[in-house]
C-alpha cells in the first residue's frame, strides 16, 4: 500500500480545503489593498500582466484609466471570496453544526477587513509615493531598458507597452561617464506646454541634481531603490 493510498480521503479533502481557503484570502488581500498586491509581485507571486490590470490596464485601452483596474481588482476578490466560501462550507458540512456560526463571522471579518483597508486603484495623479508604487514595474522595466541602452537622450521616446508611464511618453536618459550602470533617468508626470515638468527620478548614485525641462530640482524626495520625485505632492501613502 502506498502513501497515498493510506492517507484517509476525508484528510486529504480537509487539507485541500485549508490550502484553498488561503489561496482565496490571499486574492482578496491582492484585490483589496495595493500594499498586499505590491508584496506579491515582489515577491514574484504576482506577475507583471496581472500587476497592470490590477493597477493601471486602463491607460492604452478604451475605458478610463482607473476603470480596467477597478473591474481587474473586483473580479480578483471575488474569486478569492468564492473560493473561501466554497471551500468553509465545505468544512462546516461535515462538522458539527454549531461550527456554522463560527465561520459566518470568519467571512464576514474578511469580508470587512478586505474592504475598510483598501488602497485606491490605479493612479491618483495627487500623491506621488502611492502612484510610485502603483507604476513601479513598468518604471523598473524603463531602468533595465535605459540600461541596455535601448533609451539614451532626452526626450526618448518609450515603446507602446510603456508610453503610460509618462506624461509625455517619452523620458530623459543620462548615461554616466564613470561607468554604462551609472545612469539618471527623469520620468515625467506632469509637463507644461513650454518648459517646466516634474516626476520621478532614477539616481542610485547620487542625489540628484536634473534640470526637468526647463525646471531645476532642488528638493528631491527619496522613495526606494534608487527612486527620487521631484516637483510633485509626496503623500504619505
Amino acid at each position: 500500500m502506498t502513501a497515498a493510498q493510506s492517507t484517509p480521503p476525508r484528510i486529504s479533502r480537509g487539507w485541500t480545503r485549508i490550502v484553498l481557503v488561503a489561496v482565496g484570502v490571499v486574492l482578496m488581500l491582492i484585490g483589496a489593498s495595493q500594499v498586499f498586491a505590491w508584496t506579491a509581485y515582489k515577491l514574484r507571486a504576482l506577475p507583471i500582466g496581472l500587476w497592470q490590470v490590477l493597477e493601471h490596464a486602463g491607460f492604452n485601452g478604451v475605458l478610463g484609466e482607473n476603470l480596467d483596474a477597478a473591474i481587474g481588482r473586483g473580479l480578483t476578490w471575488t474569486v478569492g471570496f468564492v473560493i473561501v466560501s466554497v471551500a468553509m462550507l465545505g468544512i462546516v458540512r461535515r462538522r458539527a453544526a454549531h461550527r456554522l456560526p463560527v465561520c459566518v463571522v470568519v467571512l464576514g471579518a474578511v469580508f470587512i477587513t478586505s474592504w475598510a483597508v483598501p488602497g485606491s486603484v490605479g493612479l491618483t495623479h495627487d500623491s506621488a509615493r502611492h502612484d510610485f508604487y502603483t507604476l513601479r514595474p513598468a518604471l523598473d522595466d524603463v531602468v533595465e531598458r535605459a540600461v541596455q541602452g535601448d533609451l539614451d537622450g532626452p526626450y526618448a521616446e518609450l515603446p507602446r507597452t510603456l508610453d503610460f508611464v509618462s506624461v509625455t511618453g517619452s523620458v530623459d536618459v543620462y548615461h554616466e561617464a564613470e561607468g554604462p550602470d551609472a545612469v539618471t533617468i527623469f520620468v515625467p508626470q506632469w509637463a507644461r506646454l513650454v518648459d517646466d515638468a516634474g516626476g520621478y527620478i532614477y539616481s542610485p548614485h547620487r542625489r540628484p541634481d536634473v534640470n526637468m525641462r526647463g525646471m531645476a530640482c532642488t528638493a528631491p524626495a527619496r522613495l526606494d531603490e534608487g527612486w527620487w520625485s521631484c516637483g510633485m505632492r509626496t503623500g504619505s501613502s
